[in-house]
């Protein structure tokens, strides 16, 4: 925009609940697509935790929008094998701590082949995981 416009101006940054909040009803109307009926009390009350911690650091609606189309596009493919809040946790994760989420991908990766039985891991590679 600088390019085409050399003026400067600074624009109001949003309400702290907000990327949260959009978050949230873009999650539950998510789950309605995919499962066809909305979430159980219980299961949304789970759902606004990793939004709560998770969300705090949903900077820019850039942010939202990137761990909401996530879970969109996975949620489909997912939803008889992943919980939906805990997908919603991961995506969160994803788009505000990389380093952790990928982190979690290794271990989640190696520990699945370990478990079950495609393939083995030498004790000193065990250890360090």
């Amino acid at each position: 925009m600088q390019k085409i416009v050399p003026l400067s101006f600074s624009l109001p940054r949003p309400e702290a609940f907000t990327p949260r909040r959009h978050f949230n009803e873009d999650a539950l109307q998510i789950y309605c697509d995919v499962h066809g009926t909305g979430l159980d009390a219980k299961t949304a009350a789970t759902l606004t935790r990793p939004a709560d911690v998770y969300g705090e650091a949903l900077a820019t609606p850039r942010d939202v929008i990137q761990a909401v189309s996530a879970v969109r596009f996975r949620s489909p493919d997912m939803k008889d094998y992943v919980w939906f809040p805990e997908l919603c946790l991961l995506q969160l994760i994803r788009v505000t701590n990389p380093s952790l989420y990928d982190c979690a991908e290794h271990y989640l990766s190696e520990r699945a082949i370990e478990k079950t039985g495609d393939a083995s891991q030498a004790d000193k590679e065990k250890q360090n995981l």
